[in-house]
């Protein structure tokens, strides 16, 4: 969406707001760095998840991010992530975990108590398998592929993913239902709840993990000058570039040395310029601002995409593929006072099809995504 001189992405920008204080405590609806999570129900996660998985010792609360699916209105929502703040970890990947967590809504567990269990054929009735496609080549029509973030688009509707909607906007997880073969028809069950178990099991958040300053955080859409806009789509072959064989250099070889252009390092700075008070980048389904194409991370995601392949593991508790959903950028740095993170991002993919396999007695639980560093 343009208008005048500044363009707006799909992409959602978490701004810092006010302090976080006891006149004003946050809850479970609240989006916030630093302080405690406050989660759906009256008990934690387990506190063992919350371990550094190299040093053993408790991680530093850093994002809660309050993420309703739009147009899901059977459950509550919200991620949170947890770092290490030992300096002996501080580049370490194990160093940090994101949870998903979710509340299911009595309205849906009741629905659910008083219909039979029903099966369909997915044979005949599923959504389509998304293609994942560089987000870094042409764009394309495809409403199922990964949206180019530097690209417009003229289908895509702008609505806050943060707010409860009304919307009839198809959820990205019914769109990565994969599909299935006449010769092996896939059969599964209209709810998961034949399949979630339920645990007894309550956990109380460790009091004694150390605490970051706490901030709120307010989001908005991403508005990029409408120049600017225009230079990302030149960029989009640049970036290609960034990683090719030296030997295809020619006489650009010093342009194209690491140490002076790094393309993807340029673009990731000019367009965190533009908004240089953002700490979070949110679009579900959408793609990462990476720092970098030459760290293991960034190549290891530009290969898949190259290869048209999803960049990030499939759910280890359905096996469904992840998408991206979150990042955070070097002013989370800033505005933790962490002196310790030699981080430039952190990427957070979770489950397309936002599985749940246990809750507990407040009908609440809680599910390890995939996350990855990018390192200065």
């Amino acid at each position: 969406m343009s208008s005048g001189r500044s363009y707006t992405t799909q992409t959602w920008l978490g701004f810092p707001d006010a302090k976080l204080c006891d006149s004003e405590a946050p809850d479970a609806y609240s989006s916030f760095l630093g302080g405690s999570p406050v989660f759906f129900g009256q008990h934690s996660c387990n506190p063992e998840l919350l371990r550094c998985g190299r040093c053993k010792e408790y991680m530093q609360f850093v994002l809660q991010c309050y993420s309703p699916l739009e147009g899901d209105d059977t459950k509550e929502r919200a991620l949170y992530i947890w770092m290490c703040h030992n300096a002996s970890c501080k580049r370490n990947p194990e160093g940090v975990r994101c949870l998903r967590g979710e509340r299911l809504l009595k309205n849906t567990e009741q629905e659910t108590k008083e219909s039979p269990q029903k099966t369909k054929d997915l044979s005949t009735n599923v959504a389509q398998k998304p293609t994942f496609v560089n987000p870094f080549s042409a764009p394309s029509s495809n409403a199922t592929e990964f949206a180019n973030p530097f690209c417009s688009s003229s289908t895509q509707q702008l609505s806050n993913p943060f707010l409860s909607s009304t919307s009839q906007k198809t959820p990205f997880s019914q769109i990565a239902a994969k599909h299935a073969t006449k010769k092996d028809p896939v059969v599964v069950h209209e709810t998961q709840s034949a399949k979630r178990t339920r645990f007894t099991n309550s956990f109380t958040y460790p009091e004694e993990i150390p605490q970051f300053p706490g901030t709120y955080i307010a989001f908005d859409k991403e508005v990029i000058p409408i120049k600017q806009q225009g230079k990302s789509k030149k960029e989009k072959q640049l970036m290609l570039d960034a990683t090719a064989d030296p030997s295809d250099w020619g006489q650009e070889g010093y342009e194209k040395s690491p140490a002076v252009f790094e393309k993807a390092f340029r673009q990731f700075t000019e367009r965190i310029a533009f908004n240089p008070q953002q700490c979070v980048r949110y679009e579900r389904g959408g793609a990462a601002l990476l720092s970098s194409f030459r760290d293991q991370l960034g190549s290891s995601i530009r290969s898949a995409l190259n290869g048209n392949k999803n960049p990030f593991p499939n759910c280890r508790h359905c096996n469904s593929p992840r998408v991206f959903e979150l990042q955070l950028v070097p002013q989370t740095i800033s505005l933790l006072d962490d002196m310790v993170s030699e981080w430039t991002s952190v990427l957070v993919a979770t489950c397309a099809m936002d599985c749940l396999p246990s809750v507990d007695q407040d009908m609440c639980g809680f599910v390890d995504e995939w996350v990855g560093i990018q390192f200065e």
